[in-house]
């Protein structure tokens, strides 16, 4: 069908408006049209570019025999391995400088030879964005590794802290006693302060890895006794009153014991420090539960200030606490999908915090 005058100047504009370069070639490889976009990105003015090989112009140097060899084989057997495909290339300028485009290659019949329109987008500017997104994605996640490592770290210290005092003391009393019965009583504690140690390393040491964590069925009573006598000589020193209300029908969690343990010292050890100044300190341990959950209380003598912030890390008004404690107690029980408050009243505080039944 006849080309109108009007239907030509519209197809010129569009062909010179285009934000891709479009060059067109012929069978022999010569360039026989090209669009102002491909001046602009190539450095070739189109009175220049007219009449050249196409590998002579717009293909690196050590690409062009592959260039060549591929229209050849085309023309041969019709096998094609860039027609009608997006690709990934490399494109050159007339100064020498290569540049990252995407090429789409279509071919079709004009006048009983074969013409191959290429339309090419210049991804400078695109693959720099990439680039910086992921340096910035690099920079993030060696952020967040160094975040992480340095919370393990804090966490350790502080779950060490306990079992590691407990033996120095333990120790300097085994150093002073004559008695064998109490030296035999010393070497003992240490010993199962010693393993509870190891276990707390042992436990972040998974933590740092990909592994699940085990859990296991478990009674919240046993475990919270269990913990309790870690702090036996700490309780006795402070003259502290504790009593248990413990549930005697408590159902059976899987939990990560040691986290249960420790969720329990933590609360005890607080406890046991914000009653320092206190004449006849007390501690009362609770547990109950209803259909859905398990809640367990820790309740001391003397009431605190509510602060919503006191879970947060490396929040602490000890002189010598790493502000880590309640942390890892919140982060330990949001793990078993629970959580944990803190409700104040006149005469007492109490540290609570509750598991679903159904882990």
């Amino acid at each position: 069908m006849p080309q109108t005058p009007a239907r030509e100047w519209l197809l010129s504009q569009i062909f010179d408006s285009s934000v891709d370069a479009i060059i067109v070639i012929d069978e022999a490889g010569t360039i026989v049209e090209w669009n102002s976009q491909s001046e602009s990105m190539f450095g070739w003015q189109k009175h220049e570019a007219m009449g050249r090989p196409i590998h002579e112009t717009v293909i690196p140097e050590r690409l062009r025999a592959k260039h060549i060899g591929g229209i050849e084989r085309y023309l041969k057997t019709g096998e094609s391995h860039i027609l009608e495909q997006r690709l990934e290339v490399l494109g050159v300028q007339k100064s020498g400088l290569e540049f990252p485009a995407e090429l789409t290659v279509t071919g079709h019949a004009v006048e009983g030879t074969r013409r191959f329109t290429a339309f090419i987008r210049n991804l400078t500017e695109q693959k720099q964005l990439e680039a910086k997104l992921l340096e910035g994605e690099r920079q993030f996640a060696h952020l967040s590794r160094l975040r992480i490592l340095g919370e393990l770290a804090s966490g350790i210290a502080h779950e060490l802290n306990q079992p590691l005092n407990a033996i120095s003391v333990l120790s300097s009393l085994a150093e002073m006693t004559d008695d064998p019965a109490e030296l035999k009583q010393a070497l003992l504690k240490i010993g199962t302060f010693t393993d509870r140690a190891g276990e707390l390393i042992k436990h972040f040491r998974n933590l740092s890895s990909a592994n699940e964590q085990t859990r296991s069925p478990s009674n919240i009573n046993e475990l919270i006794q269990r913990a309790v006598q870690f702090l036996d000589n700490e309780i006795t020193h402070h003259g502290v009153s504790l009593e248990f209300r413990l549930a005697p029908d408590l159902p059976e969690l899987e939990i990560v014991p040691i986290e249960i343990e420790q969720i329990t010292l933590n609360l005890v050890q607080n406890a046991l420090e914000a009653m320092a100044d206190q004449s006849t300190p007390s501690i009362c341990i609770t547990t109950e539960h209803n259909s859905e959950n398990l809640t367990v209380s820790v309740t001391n003598s003397g009431a605190v200030e509510l602060d919503d912030n006191i879970f947060e890390a490396f929040k602490t008004t000890k002189s010598n606490g790493l502000g880590i404690g309640l942390t890892v107690c919140r982060s330990n029980i949001e793990n078993h999908g629970g959580r944990i408050w803190l409700e104040s009243a006149p005469d007492n505080t109490t540290f609570r915090f509750s598991l679903p039944l159904s882990l």
